[in-house]
């Protein structure tokens, strides 16, 4: 991970990318030094889950001090309000909150493809004819700005930069259609910090869980 001065904070989820690679995107991005703890499934349920003062126990979660967070948007938005990541003027924090809402679109999309599909493949292919309207937006959205909120980086970006990565990796051809969005992706994966975590032994093999149909953790 990427080091400078500031306080190392403690990152905590399963040894997947999951719910939690956008926000190690971000901290590789910043150069937040980092303590990334993979949590073994017994552990947590046998009592770790309760143990450590989390007002909402869940994965991931972050301490930062006397800051205790759950909640992957939730961590995502603290670590962007405090490196500055965040949208600043009133159009600005329009666009931020509107693709949030496509991007947890996406996401929910996505999660109910990995983990809900009978047989993947299959509807994997119906997938990519029925669910790329929220791609074909970003798109067109993303012609004329380098980010999502504009020409400044914004939290979202990492979010999506994951979102793409997954689906590319599920479905190359998706991408194909969207030249916006490969031009973006491209821009992404060669940020300071970004481009060295994707391509080490830090960032996770696997993407999902163990009961997931594509992608699902090694047991």
């Amino acid at each position: 991970m990427a080091s400078n001065s500031q306080n190392s904070v403690v990152l905590g989820y399963w040894n997947i990318r999951g719910l939690v690679n956008s926000i190690r995107l971000l901290l590789e991005h910043v150069g937040q030094k980092y303590e990334y703890q993979a949590v073994d499934g017994e552990k947590w349920f046998g009592g770790q889950k309760h143990s450590m003062g989390l007002p909402f126990p869940n994965l991931p979660y972050l301490i930062d001090g006397n800051t205790k967070l759950t909640q992957s948007r939730a961590i995502l938005k603290y670590l962007a309000r405090k490196h500055g990541l965040v949208a600043t003027s009133e159009e600005e924090m329009q666009k931020q909150d509107m693709v949030d809402g496509v991007l947890l679109d996406i996401q929910n999309n996505w999660g109910r493809l990995v983990y809900a599909s009978e047989d993947f493949e299959q509807e994997k292919q119906k997938f990519m004819k029925e669910k790329v309207d929220n791609f074909r937006g970003l798109d067109k959205w993303l012609s004329n700005q380098q980010y999502v909120t504009g020409n400044k980086l914004n939290f979202l970006d990492f979010a999506l930069l994951e979102q793409l990565e997954g689906h590319a990796a599920a479905m190359p051809e998706l991408l194909n259609q969207f030249p916006n969005l490969q031009k973006y992706r491209e821009r992404m994966m060669n940020l300071k910090g970004v481009k060295e975590y994707l391509t080490s032994d830090r960032n996770p093999e696997d993407w999902n869980g163990p009961q997931a149909k594509w992608g699902a953790m090694k047991m």
